[in-house]
């Protein structure tokens, strides 16, 4: 059984949605202008995008395995890295506990997500804020601690139990950390290290 938490950020989550609405909207009316005036210059560019989506469409994700007893402060360093990844190559970020957590915890994840938002690019944090529970992966990784970041492949469903975890590393590390130990394995991910150091 797969769920996926939003509860209390869902108010959160329709306003960034709003957002993006507001942009996909401005983005039709400007794509259809040029259409109107430069139907062949539309028309090549449109076959240019198809061809980028197909070859560049990112089927990754990271996943962050925690309980409670995680620092807040590092759940906030996994949001802000991993977001880089998620805004520069689609990579999904989840934030993946084995059950649900007392009232203590769902307090310090909403004062985190508050100081989420004082930042400049609190909506590329935020959209990467998504729980989920899968007790499943748990069993089948062996996690009896945590916690441990993961990385993988994903067909249609990132949810952990449905992908293809290729990498995890135990212990309280960082994405940035975690990246670089992949890139030595494939040298592809050098660019997903690149990205987030010269983020800084």
């Amino acid at each position: 059984m797969k769920i996926v938490l939003i509860n209390i950020f869902l108010v959160l989550g329709l306003y960034a949605n709003d957002l993006d609405f507001k942009s996909l909207e401005k983005s039709n009316i400007l794509t259809n202008q040029i259409k109107h005036t430069f139907p062949k210059v539309a028309s090549n560019l449109e076959n240019i995008l198809t061809e980028v989506n197909n070859s560049s469409c990112s089927t990754d994700a990271i996943y962050y395995f925690i309980s409670s007893s995680v620092p807040i402060q590092s759940i906030k360093t996994f949001i802000q890295q991993a977001s880089i990844l998620n805004f520069n190559f689609g990579t999904k970020v989840l934030l993946v506990f084995q059950g649900f957590t007392d009232l203590s915890f769902e307090q310090k994840l909403v004062e985190l997500r508050e100081e989420l938002q004082t930042y400049q690019a609190e909506h590329i944090f935020l959209k990467n804020f998504t729980r989920v529970i899968d007790p499943n992966i748990f069993t089948d990784l062996n996690i009896t601690k945590v916690p441990i970041l993961g990385y993988g492949k994903y067909q249609n469903d990132p949810y952990p139990s449905d992908a293809n975890i290729k990498y995890i590393v135990r212990g309280d590390i960082k994405v940035e950390e975690f990246i670089s130990l992949i890139s030595t394995k494939e040298v592809y991910y050098e660019a997903y290290l690149h990205s987030i150091v010269n983020t800084k």
